[in-house]
């Protein structure tokens, strides 16, 4: 509380001031405090409009409150301003991956699989290459998704799950 009333007045005193409210917003997503941690969030990208990360943890932090209209507004409105960027269609995969998955909708699985699809696999990192994989197994492409994953293993930095599903993958493949 001390920490958010200090960092508070800060940025009240100074509402453009970045650092503050890069650190308010932490101490509301520690805090719980998810609706002030958004609303931290949709300044910073406001403040900072080239900033494509900015968007991206916006989305993201929609998803995580289960916004996901908000979050895919947010990462697509991202998608058509920095369409170079692929962190961007990286959390854009991942949010409709979530929507696939939890609701069964196979429209969400495929535009999931566009978005992902998108990044070039050359500059494409684990996470997005995982998120790829997961995306190719929800519409049936097994080797694909398998070579996805071999390929994720060997980026920097790793998405440690990239090895899990690999095995498990490779383990079904040799059961059938």
């Amino acid at each position: 509380d001390d920490a958010a009333g200090a960092l508070s007045q800060a940025v009240a005193l100074s509402p453009a001031f970045i650092t503050a409210r890069e650190a308010l917003s932490g101490v509301f997503s520690a805090a719980g405090r998810l609706d002030e941690h958004i609303g931290e969030l949709e300044t910073l990208a406001a403040l900072e409009p080239n900033r494509p990360d900015r968007d991206v943890d916006l989305g993201l932090a929609y998803a995580r409150v289960g916004r996901t209209d908000m979050a895919v507004l947010a990462l697509g409105r991202a998608a058509e301003e920095h369409p170079e960027q692929p962190l961007v269609y990286t959390a854009l995969g991942h949010v409709w991956l979530d929507i696939a998955r939890t609701t069964d909708d196979r429209v969400a699985a495929t535009k999931a699989l566009g978005a992902l699809q998108s990044i070039p696999t050359a500059i494409a990192s684990s996470e997005a290459l995982t998120l790829l994989a997961r995306a190719l197994l929800l519409a049936g492409e097994t080797d694909n998704a398998v070579a996805a994953l071999e390929l994720a293993i060997t980026r920097f930095p790793l998405d440690p799950t990239a090895f899990v599903e690999l095995a498990d993958l490779v383990l079904i493949n040799k059961a059938d």
